[in-house]
C-alpha cells in the first residue's frame, strides 16, 4: 500500500470524524433556538441546514478515502509533487480577514464586499488569468447580489450596509 494515498485517507478520515461532530454539535445547539414570530422557515432552518451540508461534506470526505484505500491506482507524481506557496496562502487569509474587517469596520456593506472578496480571491488563485477572472467576476456579482436578496428578503437577516 502506498504510504503517501495511507496517510492521506487517515488525514480524511480524521477530517471526517471532527465534520461529522461539529455538524452534531450545530443540530445539538440548533433544537434549543426559540421558535419564531414572523419567520416563515423557522429560526433554526439556515443552522440545520448549514449542519446537514457539513455532515453530507464530511460523508463525502469519507467516502472518497475510503475508496482511495481501496484503490489500486498508484499516484502520479504530478498528484504526489506539489509546490509549496506560503504567500498564495497568506494572500487567501488576508483578502477573508479583510473582507471580514472591512465590514465590521463599515468600510463596505455584505453585497460590495462580497462582490470584491470573491473577485480578487480568484484573481489570486488563478493567479490573474483573464478567463478565470471574467468566471471569478460573475460568480462575484451572483454571491454578492444575489447573497444580498436571499439574506434580507428570504431569511430576513439583517446584513452589514
Amino acid at each position: 500500500m502506498d504510504t503517501a494515498r495511507s496517510k492521506f485517507s487517515h488525514l480524511d478520515f480524521s477530517i471526517c470524524a471532527a465534520l461529522f461532530a461539529l455538524g452534531g454539535l450545530i443540530l445539538w445547539g440548533a433544537k434549543d433556538i426559540p421558535p419564531p414570530f414572523f419567520d416563515p422557515l423557522g429560526s433554526a432552518a439556515l443552522p440545520k441546514v448549514c449542519a446537514y451540508l457539513i455532515i453530507a461534506f464530511s460523508l463525502v470526505i469519507a467516502t472518497r478515502a475510503f475508496l482511495r484505500l481501496k484503490s489500486e491506482v498508484k499516484l502520479s507524481s504530478s498528484e504526489s509533487d506539489y509546490k509549496i506557496e506560503p504567500w498564495l496562502a497568506v494572500a487567501v487569509v488576508g483578502l477573508a480577514s479583510l473582507y471580514t474587517l472591512s465590514m465590521s469596520l463599515g468600510w463596505l456593506g455584505f453585497r460590495w464586499a462580497t462582490i470584491a472578496f470573491i473577485f480578487s480571491l480568484g484573481a489570486v488563485l488563478s493567479r490573474f488569468s483573464k478567463t478565470q477572472m471574467i468566471i471569478s467576476l460573475g460568480l462575484a456579482l451572483l454571491f454578492g447580489l444575489g447573497g444580498q436578496y436571499i439574506f434580507t428578503e428570504f431569511f430576513y437577516i439583517d446584513l452589514p450596509q
